[in-house]
């Protein structure tokens, strides 16, 4: 059973330099009780907001706004058999220095495989890194109904050694990159697949405007996107409401999941108490509220 980390609507987290949330162990960390992007719930600022460790460390993200990191919004550094999944979430703002801007993945030892990760109607915007909004090492990454815009150095995503990259109905949108592509695959054994019905429009790049495929020896394919329009319905900078979220299913039966509703089985452990009318009640550092709660009760360290 997944605990869940809900955060109050209305709320902004801000980290301080050098710390950043770290999840071990399956955990759903939502905005509000079901885990809707309009309930407005914000991470901003810092060097990094969350890091994903640990060996089977299932971590779902719903309907949270990641702004303005320093030095990679998300560090996924699970083991193979962990996943990491996004689902109408915002990265605005974020930059990185040895890593992407929004969220890398790769593995904490050399050579290895790396976590999972799928992003489902999240909104790239405004991100800035030499190695893209996304980087995958050595691992399988999933995009569907995603929208990348105006993001700058790196592109949108970039992919190393033996990568799985799997793109569907997503829009690519006056992005620049100073890499092969806007989204670079690099080497003879990163894959690419594409279900169709990607769309891209003003973008710039050093060699490819579109998907880049390089391989060892020096030579670029350009691959072009499939659709004359984005099919998404999503407004950038404003992802959708994400769906109302049933509780986690216990392994421990086979009977029907319980229907969703206000009432769970799971336990709900709240960052900081609901906001309350006095501005001066505000939650506004994770450096002065929580940090004994999260150490105590969920096994949270900072970094």
């Amino acid at each position: 059973m997944n605990e869940i980390l809900q955060i109050c609507p209305g709320t902004t987290l801000v980290p301080g330099d050098n710390e950043a949330i770290i999840l071990t162990n399956s955990m759903e960390v939502r905005c509000g009780q079901y885990g809707n992007f309009e309930d407005n719930c914000i991470v901003s600022g810092g060097t990094s907001h969350f890091i994903i460790a640990g060996e089977s460390a299932n971590v779902n993200f719903y309907g949270i706004s990641f702004r303005e990191a320093s030095n990679s919004s998300i560090r996924a550094l699970a083991d193979p058999d962990s996943s990491v999944k996004f689902q109408d979430c915002e990265f605005y703002g974020n930059e990185g220095d040895d890593g992407s801007a929004a969220v890398d993945v790769r593995s904490q030892l050399d050579g290895a495989r790396a976590v999972s990760t799928a992003f489902e109607s999240c909104n790239f915007v405004n991100n800035e890194s030499y190695h893209g909004v996304l980087s995958v090492r050595n691992a399988s990454a999933t995009v569907n109904k995603c929208k990348f815009h105006s993001n700058s150095l790196g592109g949108a995503i970039v992919t190393y050694f033996e990568s799985d990259l799997t793109l569907s109905q997503s829009c690519f949108t006056e992005n620049d990159s100073e890499g092969d592509g806007i989204i670079s695959i690099s080497g003879d054994t990163s894959q690419y697949h594409s279900s169709g019905n990607n769309y891209g429009r003003s973008n710039n790049a050093h060699d490819c405007e579109t998907v880049s495929i390089g391989n060892d020896g020096g030579v670029t394919i350009c691959l072009q996107f499939e659709t004359l329009e984005c099919i998404s319905e999503k407004i950038i900078g404003a992802p959708s409401a994400a769906p109302i979220l049933p509780p986690p299913s216990s392994t421990e039966t086979d009977g029907p999941t319980p229907a969703p509703g206000p009432k769970t089985s799971a336990p709900t452990l709240y960052l900081f108490p609901p906001p309350v009318p006095s501005p001066a009640a505000s939650c506004n550092s994770l450096s002065t509220y929580g940090v004994i709660l999260f150490c105590a009760q969920m096994s949270l360290l900072f970094w």
